[in-house]
């Protein structure tokens, strides 16, 4: 049994919903529209993420208005949105919102935003004016947001609209590649009065010798054993993220944002922000005081942000590293015997480093 609501007359009687204190605007799709689409459809990041056909032309383009947006809105399968946004004075649009009524009272939203209009807030903005609307008029309790693992973009809109995060649901998302493991948010009528949990929103942080910033995609080269590992950690830093459970910042040239390594502070989501710091810098960037410089403005950011407690683990073979600590101001606490696991050899000792 699908979720089917009683067909309307496309394009005649499709709602506009307004955001009048931004001007955004969701309406029915029309063949003005389509030049964009087609921009939009064959953008490598719309090819990535979705199962538009490729290459993708005006064929194409008239399809998906006549078979799937009119036919939606007639058969009340799927409530189609064009997304428009004034830029300059002048509409423009800017996406495609989609909403599928898959069961009764329950529904599965989708988007893609044309390139040019990423980074803005667009899809955010249109979620905060669809979501209520289906809840008011349409009967839904709750409303479902699926994307493949990796789809950031996709996960920071809904998010920042309120979606809650449950987790991964395997092969749950078709590509045109095939089917994918994929993240998995809903959001309630409940969830609109209670503010959405935010994103880590990381400062630069100036010194001298280094700026710790957010990490970036061309970092990843600098920050792991391989490209692919460091590919994994930037993953691993954007979970953290989201989650709100670490900051982790790429340490950078300040003269060339050349990237340098990697430092952490972890913990941030336990009640109690007992934090712990670990770290990583480039094998030609040591001896030039980076991370001695590095560490002493991670402290400072977390003492007045974050906590009164922090600690570091050093191993102790690693007389660099206790220097670092050392110079940085930190007080040496003890040892930990065996604490440190080393694949194929015996746990290292490691030094137990705390401020104040």
């Amino acid at each position: 049994m699908d979720g089917r609501r009683p067909g309307v007359a496309f394009p005649a009687d499709v709602p506009e919903l307004i955001d009048t204190a931004t001007g955004l605007r969701l309406r029915a799709l029309t063949e003005d529209d389509l030049p964009a689409v087609i921009e939009q459809s064959n953008d490598p990041d719309t090819a990535r993420w979705t199962t538009v056909p490729q290459p993708y032309g005006m064929a194409e383009a008239r399809a998906f208005l006549e078979q799937i947006q009119a036919k939606g809105w007639r058969d009340g399968s799927q409530a189609g949105f064009a997304v428009e946004v004034p830029i300059d004075g002048r509409p423009r649009y800017a996406g495609q919102l989609d909403l599928r009524f898959t069961e009764p009272g329950r529904g599965e939203v989708g988007f893609v935003t044309h390139p040019a209009m990423r980074g803005r807030g667009v899809m955010r903005a249109a979620l905060g004016l669809l979501v209520p609307w289906a809840f008011a008029t349409q009967g839904l309790h709750v409303i479902r947001w699926y994307a493949a693992v990796g789809n950031w973009g996709s996960r920071r809109a809904a998010e920042a609209a309120g979606f809650r995060h449950e987790g991964i649901g395997r092969h749950r998302v078709h590509l045109r590649t095939g089917d994918v493991d994929g993240w998995i948010a809903s959001i309630t009528p409940a969830d609109l009065t209670t503010p959405a949990p935010r994103w880590l929103s990381l400062p630069d942080l100036r010194g001298e010798r280094v700026v710790l910033r957010e990490p970036r995609e061309t970092d990843a080269r600098r920050i792991g054993d391989s490209p692919a590992a460091g590919a994994a950690l930037l993953e691993r830093a954007r979970e953290e993220r989201a989650r709100r459970s670490a900051a982790r910042f790429a340490l950078a040239d300040p003269r060339t944002d050349a990237c340098l390594g990697w430092v952490a502070l972890h913990h941030l989501d336990q009640p109690a922000r007992r934090l712990s710091v670990d770290g990583f810098v480039h094998p030609d960037a040591r001896g030039r005081g980076v991370a001695t410089e590095a560490l002493r403005i991670l402290t400072t950011y977390a003492l007045a942000e974050w906590t009164t407690s922090i600690h570091l683990l050093v191993d102790t073979a690693d007389p660099a590293g206790q220097r670092v600590a050392e110079r940085a101001g930190w007080r040496r606490v003890g040892v930990l015997r065996e604490a440190g696991p080393r694949p194929g050899r015996p746990a290292a000792d490691l030094t137990l480093w705390a401020v104040p």
